[in-house]
């Protein structure tokens, strides 16, 4: 028995309802309409940047990097906490503007907390965007000298690449 195509659309609907119903209200929230970052960055004030100077080959599209961990003062974590409640969009850099660095995409904050060294975990390295390191090698490679008692903040990020211009000829 074949049924007209307006009652299977409608059913189709019905049952998508159903399932959108089941997604938490604070998820619903926070979906965003289909734009950029970096367009979304063009409505807000110019914001701290993040740089990726030893990192930047393990950022998207190459890598499947989504976290960071950074030491900052207590002031620059007080602004990266804001800017994450804010929903703001942030510049990421090849490394720091002071040394001559350049902007290579925009991130925006999904998580920022607090972790001792000793907590890193092989996943963790995956989200670091090394899923070839160990964590003992991770910690050598990038905290040599720290204790692994030390807490740094963990940044979790969206981050989209500027896509480089295109000379016309």
């Amino acid at each position: 028995m074949t049924k007209p195509i307006q009652q299977l659309s409608l059913e189709l609907n019905h049952e998508a309802n159903q399932h959108i119903n089941l997604i938490p209200g604070h998820i619903i929230q926070d979906i965003e309409p289909l734009i950029s970052l970096s367009q979304l960055a063009a409505t807000q004030q110019p914001a701290l940047p993040i740089s990726f100077g030893w990192t930047s080959d393990r950022l998207p599209p190459k890598g499947c990097k989504s976290v960071t961990r950074r030491f900052w003062s207590p002031r620059t974590a007080t602004i990266m906490q804001s800017y994450l409640e804010q929903g703001r969009i942030l510049p990421a850099v090849d490394k720091q503007r002071c040394y001559g660095g350049k902007q290579i995409g925009w991130l925006k904050l999904n998580g920022l907390g607090r972790s001792p060294l000793s907590k890193l975990t092989w996943e963790d390295c995956q989200l670091e965007g090394y899923p070839e390191l160990t964590p003992t090698q991770f910690l050598a490679r990038f905290f040599e000298g720290k204790e692994l008692s030390e807490e740094p903040w963990v940044v979790g990020f969206e981050y989209e690449a500027i896509m480089p211009e295109i000379e016309v000829a």
